[in-house]
């Protein structure tokens, strides 16, 4: 059998009654095959462990589960209201205010009593906000770690949807705490669901910094100095981000100045040029230069080859048969599921000599973030350009933050590449205010090359499937200009890695 691997989606209140002890909160998970595959439509065997004191502490309490998975291999429980294994009810084995907790989870993929999987995590929000429900007006409890709770519940829950995790409702929650000057509002089913906010019967949540009001059909969100508003559970108006997020990439190795939004919530910063790898040494680097490219070398490609390629087939970070000197034209050896968050990532797998020389501060972009980029953001048709830089065609992306170089003026353009011709000194200049260059580097069959020049196609980390076992990638020409397009994944593309700027305090 498979090894299988389960990742924690969230653990979230569920209160029954107004002034009601609360008898559970939800927890969710995801179970995968190693290959990355969910776990989908199998009934599993769950056993969940409160821990007091540390990630090896003494049981409180336990109880078993036997949920169902769904199409993504998402199951949901109610801790709380499983199997006892405990001669006691959940709440009254312990007491929340002698923490802290850990929550331990077991899983058995055949739905018996062989738990091949565990994972320990500490609670940290979610025994506060069931500790603060056994007092209706809040006099007795630890206001400053309430408070702190309830503020990391709402960033981890907008950080999560807005990465992309899907947590289906959640958040269903029924009461009143005053917090010194505060007042918090737990409204029952307030629910997140992607960008959307849906919230019934309420006024005003208020959370240190963060405020949510609702008025009828509209709701808006105040995060960090950062406002959203909702018009019948539609984004209408967004500035900026969510969450504070450091805004001098320069200052890390291998970053360029730019900052790029790659969602309503996450920005990057892009690397100093193209991936490069050289066989013989087993090295990784950027480019010298964003216009550098290996062009022809590249059908040198080999395991022993002492030059630099530029072009790699998908997922091939040289995590186990995956090499990046891998040149097969079958599809069947290369990786064949999406690539994001895993060691099949280039910057995430590999120490790249020029950017940082540690894994994991670079990755690669997924074909949503690169569609942000090029459609999704402010102004996007206005920030991004055909040009030739140092006599390379390739196209240039502006940041969000864009304000012209008076000296170099761009003319924006996607049908040509020579209404914009920068040389090396103009180009440094627009490159020291954050502009970035993805030069048209063509592509690559086993040892063959094509379209030096002429077209740009870059890797996403998104795998798509489909009969040609396609990836999606970035691909422009002066006749085309796509982030949704699939490309064989036994293709040799360009890849361009970024570092994520958008990190909680």
């Amino acid at each position: 059998m498979k090894r299988l691997l389960t990742i924690a989606a969230a653990m979230l209140l569920a209160f029954t009654t107004l002034a009601q002890v609360p008898q559970g909160f939800t927890y969710q998970a995801v179970v995968r095959n190693d290959d990355g595959t969910p776990l989908a439509h199998r009934t599993i065997g769950v056993r969940i462990d409160l821990l007091r004191g540390s990630a090896t502490g003494n049981t409180v309490y336990a109880e078993l589960h036997a949920p169902t998975t769904d199409a993504n291999g998402l199951f949901t429980i109610i801790i709380g209201q499983g199997v006892g294994l405990v001669n006691c009810s959940f709440g009254d084995c312990f007491d929340w205010a002698d923490g802290p907790y850990w929550l331990k989870s077991q899983v058995s993929p055949d739905g018996g009593e062989s738990y091949t999987i565990a994972t320990t995590q500490q609670l940290m929000s979610v025994p506060y906000a069931l500790y603060a429900a056994h007092s209706a007006d809040g006099g007795t409890i630890d206001a400053q770690h309430l408070s702190d709770s309830l503020s990391e519940v709402l960033r981890q829950y907008i950080d999560n949807i807005a990465a992309g995790t899907m947590i289906h409702d959640t958040l269903l929650v029924h009461d009143t705490v005053v917090i010194r000057d505060s007042v918090v509002v737990y409204v029952h089913d307030s629910t997140v669901v992607h960008d959307s906010v849906f919230i019934h019967d309420s006024t005003v949540v208020n959370i240190l910094d963060s405020t949510v009001v609702h008025i009828r059909d509209s709701v808006i969100v105040h995060l960090h100095d950062s406002i959203r508003v909702y018009l019948h559970d539609s984004l209408v108006y967004d500035t900026i981000h969510l969450h504070p997020y450091d805004s001098s990439p320069a200052d890390t190795e291998g970053a360029l100045p730019g900052v790029f939004s790659i969602s309503v919530a996450n920005r990057v910063a892009f690397s100093r040029g193209n991936l490069q790898y050289k066989a013989s040494t087993g090295t990784w680097r950027f480019a010298e230069h964003q216009y550098d490219m290996v062009g022809t070398a590249n059908a040198n490609i080999s395991s022993t080859y002492d030059g630099w390629i530029d072009l790699f087939g998908f997922g091939t970070s040289g995590l186990g048969s995956y090499y990046p000197y891998l040149a097969s034209n079958s599809n069947l050896d290369y990786i064949r599921s999406s690539i994001s968050g895993r060691n099949y990532d280039w910057g995430l797998y590999n120490a790249i000599s020029n950017g940082g020389d540690s894994v994991g501060i670079f990755r690669t972009l997924s074909g949503e973030e690169w569609s942000y980029i090029l459609t999704g953001r402010v102004n996007a048709s206005n920030l991004r350009s055909l040009a030739t830089v140092c006599d390379m065609p390739g196209m240039i992306l502006l940041p969000d933050e864009w304000g012209e170089v008076d000296v170099v003026p761009i003319t924006i353009t996607t049908s040509d590449f020579t209404t914009n011709n920068f040389n090396a000194g103009e180009w440094n200049l627009l490159e020291s205010v954050g502009a970035v260059f993805l030069p048209a580097c063509g592509y690559r069959q086993g040892h063959d090359l094509y379209s030096i020049g002429s077209i740009g196609q870059y890797w996403s980390s998104t795998y798509s499937g489909g009969s040609n076992n396609g990836a999606r990638q970035l691909i422009f020409s002066t006749s085309s200009l796509s982030s949704t397009a699939t490309n064989s994944i036994s293709e040799g593309l360009s890849v361009r890695l970024v570092r994520d700027l958008t990190t909680l305090p």
